[in-house]
C-alpha cells in the first residue's frame, strides 16, 4: 500500500504542474549556484538500501533560459556507496509554473564530482536521517511550501546585503 501511495504521489507530480499534490519542499543549503536554488520534496523520498530516489527541483533566480524555462523537476536516485547520481526524468515548466515538456528518457549515471552541486546533494540524501533531519546541516523547510516563493524571499534578502554606499 505504502509504495502505491508514493507512485501516486510521484506520478501525480509529474503530470501536474503547481500545488495540487501533498509535497513537502525542503531547500539544500549547499546545492545552489549563481543562476538557480535547489530543492527536494521529501514526501516522495525512496530509500532502498544504499540507494534514495526523491524529486529535485530547481528554480531560476535571474532569468529564464532562452526556450522561456524557468523551473525543472526531476526524478533522481543517488547511491551513496558508489556515491553516484543518475536523472531519471525530466520536466520542464515556464516562470508561471506551466508545463512546457518532459525528458522521459534516463540520463547516464554520474560520478559525484567533488565540490559540485551533485555532491553537495549526494551528502544530504545519504545522510542517516534523511529526509527528517531536524538539524538544518544540509536542507530546511520551504516557507509556504513553495520554492518559487522561497527563491523570491532569497532574492530580497541578497538585496539587503548589498552595500548602498557610492564606490
Amino acid at each position: 500500500m505504502t509504495r502505491w501511495i508514493r507512485l501516486c504521489v510521484s506520478t501525480c507530480f509529474l503530470f501536474v504542474a503547481g500545488g495540487t499534490c501533498a509535497s513537502t519542499w525542503n531547500a539544500f543549503n549547499r546545492a545552489y549556484n549563481d543562476e538557480s536554488l535547489f530543492f527536494f520534496d521529501a514526501d516522495t523520498v525512496v530509500k532502498v538500501g544504499d540507494t534514495t530516489t526523491i524529486w529535485t527541483k530547481y528554480v531560476k533566480t535571474k532569468k529564464a533560459d532562452s526556450d522561456g524555462s524557468w523551473q525543472t523537476a526531476q526524478r533522481q536516485v543517488f547511491n551513496c556507496s558508489k556515491r553516484t547520481y543518475q536523472v531519471l526524468t525530466t520536466s520542464i515548466y515556464d516562470r508561471d509554473g506551466k508545463f512546457m515538456r518532459s525528458m522521459p528518457k534516463p540520463g547516464d549515471v554520474q560520478e559525484a564530482v567533488p565540490d559540485s552541486l551533485g555532491e553537495a546533494m549526494l551528502k544530504a540524501v545519504c545522510t542517516p536521517d534523511f529526509p527528517r533531519s531536524s538539524s538544518k546541516d544540509h536542507y530546511f523547510p520551504v516557507a509556504n511550501n513553495e520554492p518559487a516563493g522561497w527563491v523570491r524571499t532569497w532574492l530580497e534578502y541578497l538585496e539587503t546585503q548589498k552595500d548602498p554606499a557610492p564606490k
